[in-house]
């Protein structure tokens, strides 16, 4: 498997980088949960979940490099719910009224993003676009 995206290449799993590890965590645990709405969460997945939580704190760039690149490997709208509710979500409240510029250059991630993430603690100005964003998608 090779895939590209503007921060990193991923070739294969072994010698990977931890963002590249992680992104192949995440899309295993998605395919593995993503049609099954009342999943709990392992104590091993949630390590990998809190792992891209703290990436979205401290490098916001490069969580939404690892968020694109574990969205385009998703394919079902349970899969995308679970990268969006969570990881997705909080980048979009980390970045606060920046979060529109930041993201709106992929847009097939944030099609299959946008529909899943919770607003309520959202800058009103990302609130808004979220909102607009959902209509303009129909």
């Amino acid at each position: 498997m090779h895939s590209q995206s503007a921060n990193f290449t991923m070739v294969d799993h072994m010698g990977a980088t931890p963002e590249i590890q992680l992104v192949y965590k995440w899309v295993r645990f998605c395919r593995k949960h993503g049609s099954d709405e009342n999943y709990k969460i392992s104590d091993e997945e949630f390590v990998f979940w809190e792992e891209l939580i703290d990436l979205v704190k401290a490098n916001p760039s490069l969580a939404w490099a690892t968020i694109v690149e574990i969205a385009n490997d998703l394919k079902t709208p349970g899969e995308f719910a679970y990268l969006a509710a969570g990881p997705f979500e909080d980048l979009l409240v980390v970045l606060a009224d920046q979060a529109v510029d930041f993201c709106k250059s992929e847009t097939k991630a944030l099609h299959m993003l946008l529909p899943y993430v919770w607003t309520g603690s959202m800058h009103p100005d990302t609130r808004e676009w979220v909102i607009k964003s959902r209509a303009f998608l129909g």
